[in-house]
């Protein structure tokens, strides 16, 4: 007779999952796949009809003397399409997360599947946080470019090219504010130990230095502006992932 001990797998830790043989797994794996390309479409749809909106959001740190132009006739149109891909993914993000999740819980641990929703809720925190922050920081970053006109020279922006650039920026912020994450995951699996960081830690801050100068103008009241936040969230993130790790 076996052992119920010995036996014992992620099934008797969600009691509620299936077991699905490998053309199972498959059959699921493309109903999710689906299920995320028709939610997809309908948040690409969503930012479509907002895309005015949107357009609204991304100029509002130009103040009212910079005059938005459109020199190209195609220009309009591909704006309101990049605005709606890049919205609806946006607003898809936590769909993708959540059918990646549930693919993969039924071979996960409850500790282990407790430790992943943790893990995408500071990633979500940390997103709305980098959004938030680029939003109150480009009225300064714009203002602080504005100052090196010349006196009598009128600024001009064009729509497609401006609002590019923003959505870079924003994408860019979105992604340093997420390297704190990583580098908590890596000092709390023991991957990297949290001393090393600390012994090496004049080269995170030569590296954090590059990226925040390659994200913002070129004056260094920028670079800080945006430095000061993913460093402080780095210190943090290798003190928490140590003490975390120390009580595991």
């Amino acid at each position: 007779m076996r052992d119920p001990v010995a036996t014992k797998g992620p099934q008797e830790e969600f009691p509620h999952e299936v077991q699905l043989t490998l053309f199972g797994h498959l059959k699921e794996l493309q109903r999710r796949l689906l299920l995320c390309l028709y939610a997809y479409v309908i948040c690409a749809v969503i930012c479509y009809i907002g895309s005015d909106t949107i357009y609204q959001f991304l100029m509002a740190p130009l103040p009212p003397e910079v005059v938005q132009k459109n020199r190209n006739l195609f220009h309009p149109f591909a704006l309101k399409m990049n605005l709606s891909l890049c919205g609806g993914l946006l607003l898809f993000l936590p769909v993708l997360t959540w059918h990646i999740y549930a693919f993969l819980r039924p071979a996960l641990k409850r500790k282990e599947g407790h430790f992943i929703q943790a893990f995408i809720t500071c990633s979500w925190l940390l997103l709305l946080i980098s959004l938030a922050f680029t939003y109150a920081a480009m009225r300064y970053i714009v203002a602080s470019m504005l100052s090196f006109t010349p006196a009598g020279v009128i600024n001009e922006a064009e729509i497609y090219p401006y609002a590019m650039d923003l959505l870079a920026i924003y994408t860019g912020f979105a992604l340093l504010f997420q390297v704190p994450l990583l580098v908590f995951l890596t000092v709390y699996q023991d991957f990297v130990p949290a001393a090393f960081y600390w012994r090496h830690r004049r080269f995170g801050i030569v590296i954090m230095l590059t990226l925040s100068a390659i994200f913002t103008p070129p004056d260094v009241l920028s670079q800080v502006v945006v430095f000061v936040p993913i460093y402080m969230l780095f210190e943090l993130a290798v003190l928490l992932g140590h003490l975390l790790a120390e009580r595991r």
